[in-house]
This record gives structure tokens, C-alpha cells and sequence, in this order.
């Protein structure tokens, strides 16, 4: 099974090693989409002979579910056409997002699909009929299952070497459709020899499978649509990379946008000291950039935080606000932090690292509390807040 998928890829994918490159994970996907084509319309065919030949109601449907599968495949061939088109004045940053949305729609088609069969398997509950089963029929259901499972297998593959939410749609369409299959040929076994219909039963949990799949479906191609969190490994290098300058004293504020999976980009907030030469921070970034780009094929946009290390009366005053914030809530972190003297006054400025927990009253709550506190030590405060996700 195995030795076929590396045969079609190095057969029809050129340079197949390159998968971050946008031409090569079209082929991909044009590769997977011809694949899903070809085989179920040779079910199809296969099906509607047998069907009309053997007046076998059961697998001329069954040749109809085939031929509708054709536009899961088609809709992965126009997604991976869509998705390598360069970036114009509409779409500065490409058009990568349209795997998403193409995952998206075939997550549709599955729980419809889940949809249809849990109410025709209700009926069957209900309404239960004698199954008509011959070796025709369990031939051709096995035949189906064994092209299906291959199926699924491949584009399992091939969505996991260039992860692609669509073709991995695919691959759980396919499996989906050998449980189905199966149900069919077990339901008809039981009934054959045992006078049993346990038709309407097993096509219940199947069907409720066919949709909790979906589901997970929609939801994984919906999240870097809606914008999600860096997973830890990417934080981990990125961290690890500025960190190793030592220059750049600490960093937060990671966040990375994702534009398909050949493009993401991240911004990324780094403190040094303000008293540092600016053109040698500047280069030391330039090489960071450089770094994580190569690294994680990640565009990393660095934003300088400037604050005092040298300063006596900054660290002493930075020491007692996050003593202050700590004793309120241990979870509670403050950067970016940095003081002013405006006349009579000394004006505090820092970002307060909120965790996610808090809702918008209480943010609202904790920010005068910790003004009115440092107000009273007669220090005027600029807070800034900032959510943290991790």
C-alpha cells in the first residue's frame, strides 16, 4: 500500500521533498483529487453494472454515493488550484487560506452526508426490512471497502507530509465510507444467517460517528481560519533563537497568523536594554529573523521593547509594583516596563499580563485597584492590557 503512494508521488510530483513550495503542494493536492476521480468513478462504474445486472437496489445507491464522492475530489483539485495563486492587491498574502476552506466545505458534505444515513437508518428502526444480501452483492461491498481503505490511507499520507486540512477531509471521507460498507455487509450477514435486522441499529452508531467525524473536521479547519495560538514547539524555538542573543534580555507577545500552511507570519515583542546602540539591536534582529525564517519557514516581525537595566530607581520601583501584583494574584506578570518624571510625580508605565481566566469586568476591577495602590505611593500609572493565552 505504501510502495503504490511513494510511486504515484515520485511518479507525478516533482521535486516531491520541497513541501513548503506552493507548486509542489498543488501537485499534491491535484495528485490526491486525480486519485479520489479515478477510483470512485471506477466504483461507480463497477457498481452500476453489478446493480443493474443483479437488480440489486442496495448497490446501485451505493454507485450514486460513489459518483457524489467525485466532488470532494474535484473540490480538492479547485482548492489546490486557488491556494498556489500569487499574492495580488486584494490578497497581499496569497491565497493559502483556501485549503482551509475547502476542508471546511467537505466537513459539510460529511455530516450531511451523516445526517441522511441516521435518518434513513431511524426509519429502518422503525420500518425494518428484509435485507437483500447474494455473494454479488458481498463481493463487490468487500471490493469497495478494500478501494476505499486505500483511499484513505493515501490521501492520510500525503495530508500529513504537506498537512493539509483537505486532503486529511478526504482521507476521513473515504474511511467513513468503508465503515458504512461494512456496516452493510454485517447487518446483511446477521440477517442471513440469523434472521436478525440489526440494520437501523448499527446504522445509527455508524451514522453518529459519520457525524462526530465532520464535526472534528469543521472544527480543525476552522480554527487557523478564526486565528489560533502558536503550538509549543514553535514557541519554543522562537524563544530559544532570540534568547540566544544576549542582547535581547526577554521576550512575549507571540503571536502567529496563519495565511495556509506555506505561509505563516509572526510578530513577536523582545526587551533590551534602552541604553543598548540601536544599529547594533537592529542587526542582531535582521539575523533573528533570518534565523526563524530558515528554521520554521516562518516571516517574523520583531518589535523592540527599550527598558532600563541600569537605572536604580526603575528597578527598585519596577520590584515593588510586581511584589504588589503578585500578592493580588500570583499569576498576575507585568513588561514593557518603564517610568517618567512629570514635576512632582513619577509616571509608571508597563503592559499587565492578564491570564484569560479574567473576564472584561474584572480586568476593569483589577486595573483601579492597582492604580488607586499606586496612586497612594503618589505615582501616576499608564497600564496597557495584555491578555495571556498560554
Amino acid at each position: 500500500m505504501g510502495t503504490i503512494t511513494n510511486f504515484l508521488i515520485k511518479k507525478f510530483i516533482k521535486n516531491h521533498e520541497n513541501i513548503l513550495d506552493k507548486e509542489v503542494r498543488a501537485q499534491y493536492g491535484f495528485l490526491g483529487g486525480a486519485v479520489g476521480i479515478c477510483a470512485n468513478l471506477l466504483l461507480f462504474i463497477i457498481k452500476i453494472l453489478i446493480g443493474v445486472f443483479s437488480k440489486s437496489v442496495a448497490i446501485t445507491t451505493d454507485a450514486f454515493n460513489n459518483l457524489s464522492d467525485l466532488g470532494n475530489s474535484v473540490i480538492t483539485i479547485i482548492g489546490a488550484g486557488i491556494s498556489k495563486m500569487p499574492p495580488d492587491k486584494e490578497h497581499p498574502f496569497g491565497h493559502g487560506r483556501m485549503e482551509y476552506i475547502c476542508a471546511f466545505g467537505i466537513s459539510f458534505v460529511i455530516m450531511y452526508a451523516g445526517i441522511e444515513f441516521l435518518k434513513a437508518s431511524f426509519s429502518k428502526i422503525l420500518d425494518p426490512k428484509p435485507i437483500i444480501f447474494n455473494f454479488y452483492i458481498v463481493l463487490i461491498l468487500v471490493f469497495s471497502i478494500l478501494i476505499k481503505f486505500w483511499m484513505g490511507i493515501f490521501n492520510r499520507k500525503i495530508s500529513k507530509k504537506i498537512k493539509s486540512e483537505a486532503l486529511k477531509a478526504v482521507s476521513l471521507d473515504s474511511l467513513i465510507d468503508c465503515l458504512v460498507t461494512l456496516s452493510t455487509i454485517i447487518s446483511g450477514l446477521v440477517f442471513h444467517y440469523f434472521g436478525i435486522n440489526i440494520d437501523g441499529l448499527i446504522g445509527v452508531l455508524i451514522s453518529s460517528l459519520v457525524i462526530w467525524g465532520g464535526f472534528c473536521v469543521f472544527k480543525d479547519a476552522l480554527s487557523p481560519l478564526l486565528g489560533e495560538s502558536a503550538d509549543s514547539e514553535t514557541k519554543r524555538v522562537i524563544n530559544e533563537i532570540l534568547l540566544s542573543r544576549d542582547e535581547i534580555c526577554s521576550v512575549h507577545d507571540l503571536m502567529v497568523h496563519h495565511y495556509g500552511p506555506s505561509r505563516k507570519i509572526a510578530t513577536i515583542h523582545v526587551v533590551v536594554d534602552s541604553e543598548s546602540d540601536i544599529w547594533h539591536i537592529h542587526e542582531i534582529i535582521d539575523e533573528a529573523e533570518r534565523e526563524i525564517f530558515e528554521k520554521l519557514n516562518i516571516e517574523c516581525i520583531i518589535h523592540v521593547d527599550p527598558v532600563s537595566t541600569q537605572c536604580e530607581k526603575t528597578l527598585e520601583i519596577e520590584k515593588l509594583v510586581l511584589g504588589f501584583l503578585k500578592s493580588m494574584d500570583d499569576k498576575l506578570d507585568m513588561h514593557d516596563f518603564r517610568i517618567k518624571n512629570s514635576q512632582d510625580k513619577t509616571v509608571v508605565f508597563f503592559d499587565l499580563q492578564v491570564p484569560s481566566k479574567y473576564k472584561d469586568k474584572e480586568v476593569k476591577e483589577l486595573v483601579e485597584k492597582i492604580k488607586g495602590k499606586l496612586k497612594e505611593l503618589n505615582f501616576d500609572v499608564i497600564i496597557n492590557i495584555d491578555p495571556d493565552f498560554d
